[in-house]
């Protein structure tokens, strides 16, 4: 079925009234019902008015409306609901095939172990290569609530300079409790620390230049208090270190205020409905949801996965993806919003291969599970009167007592899964080794992998009427 077909059937049809040659009231409430269907929005003044004068019916209209970007983002927001997402993917929870958070220069663990002299977070090799990444790289931001604007320094830096001194001066570590020598030739590195730390940061008195960052361009919106406030305040080596615009730094206002990241999480968490709002706002067969090995990323996105997430590419697929020489990763571009079909390669299968549903589905039997309910619109139940067997414990779930009306069905769907975690797992980590026996079975058909899956979900006769 075309999309026109279905916006012609359905939503006109539904939206039925009288339909005169003069535009009238009950006609312009019908625009308007199709305007907040599509796209959750009345009609912008601009279709408004051709819509009154006649310049556009309604099937147009709705098709229109059907291809927006307004529509993309409502359609994707309903998808990402109906598929069970409850809140944005925390970039920070996400591992890389080796069991760690990515390395960068925002993450949250920066200072950890800095200062403790015993560790090796404290020894030549480690501060060498924490200075050099900080000298003339990317901070991470905290903001000072001066009375006539916000300041932004480097995170933490002031709250740091006590025991930089302590180091850099006295040469102890940085508990004072138990005062320990710092280790053997760093006395210039705390120094050089201790630097960067006096350097990155201000008080609310200090000359300080203005700047208006990428994430509030206009005005300052981070707190109702700088309402009439235009522009931050910011010490003139932060804003060498990030750049016009603050391009290179990111703003971290509390524990849990980070936009860059909760941007990136956010496209990460639409993702799958990305997929879905683009295949039918640009009428692919629908087929294509759960078959094609495209997906959708931001700008935002694709920059987040060419520079501090690039260590997570070992975890798709083929330790990789086709399109990897992309613009959007390379350079990229972190202020890019807009929407790139992106080629992962034949082993992805639509929304079931992106980290979304991966990291959605606790285990293989939930992520074939959560596919046959969403796209067959079906449930798996037992027959009414059915009794459990406490005598029945065999570990075979398709053949036990009870268990057998789900699990005979269930078990060799899950199959196509068995590259991806177990149950207890909720990371996106595809295995890649060549011994992973991922053949499974649904609908009297059988193939290997998540791509196989979704083509035998599309040829089920319950796949359109859902």
């Amino acid at each position: 079925m075309t999309k026109s077909f279905l916006i012609a059937t359905g939503l006109i049809a539904g939206f039925a009234t009288s339909l005169n040659a003069a535009v009238d009231l009950p006609k312009i409430r019908q625009a308007e019902k199709i305007s907040i269907a599509l796209t959750g929005k009345p009609l912008s003044s601009d279709l408004r008015t051709k819509f009154v004068n006649e310049q556009i019916t309604l099937k147009a209209l709705a098709d229109q409306l059907s291809a927006s970007p307004g529509f993309i983002e409502h359609f994707s927001h309903f998808w990402t609901k109906l598929l069970g997402m409850q809140s944005p993917i925390d970039v920070y929870a996400i591992r890389n095939s080796k069991g760690q958070d990515f390395q960068s220069t925002l993450s949250r663990t920066n200072w950890n172990g800095i200062g403790v002299s015993e560790e090796s977070k404290a020894n030549v090799n480690y501060l060498t290569q924490y200075i050099a990444s900080h000298e003339t790289g990317p901070l991470e931001l905290g903001l000072i609530a001066c009375p006539d604007a916000p300041l932004l320094v480097w995170n933490n830096s002031s709250g740091k300079i006590k025991q930089f001194t302590r180091s850099a001066v006295d040469g102890m570590g940085a508990d004072e409790k138990l005062p320990k020598p710092i280790q053997a030739g760093t006395k210039a590195l705390w120094q050089k620390l201790l630097d960067i730390a006096k350097e990155t940061t201000a008080t609310c008195d200090d000359a300080v230049t203005t700047v208006k960052p990428y994430w509030d361009p206009d005005k300052v919106t981070v707190h109702s208090r700088y309402v009439d406030v235009a522009a931050y305040k910011v010490p003139a080596k932060v804003l060498e270190r990030c750049g016009p615009a603050m391009i290179n730094c990111n703003l971290r206002n509390a524990d849990d205020y980070d936009r860059f990241f909760d941007e990136v999480g956010l496209d990460i968490s639409l993702e799958p409905g990305y997929i879905i709002a683009h295949t039918v706002a640009e009428d692919k067969p629908f087929s294509d949801v759960v078959t094609s090995p495209f997906t959708i990323m931001t700008g935002t996105y694709g920059y987040f996965m060419g520079g501090l997430g690039k260590s997570l590419w070992a975890n798709y697929p083929g330790g990789g993806i086709q399109d990897i020489d992309n613009a959007i990763f390379s350079p990229g571009n972190r202020l890019d919003r807009k929407h790139y079909w992106i080629n992962r390669g034949p082993a992805h299968a639509g929304i079931l291969t992106t980290p979304a549903f991966q990291i959605l589905t606790n285990g293989r039997r939930a992520k074939a599970n959560r596919a046959y309910e969403t796209f067959l619109c079906k449930k798996f139940t037992v027959p009414d009167g059915a009794q459990a067997d406490p005598k029945d414990s065999n570990p075979d779930l398709t053949k036990r007592t009870y268990c057998t009306y789900c699990h005979k069905s269930i078990e060799p769907m899950a199959a196509f899964f068995n590259r991806w975690p177990t149950t207890g797992a909720t990371n996106y980590l595809y295995d890649n080794a060549k011994d992973v026996n991922d053949t499974g079975r649904f609908n009297g058909a059988q193939g290997a992998g998540a791509a196989a899956f979704g083509k035998i979900l599309t040829e089920s006769e319950s796949f359109d009427d859902c």
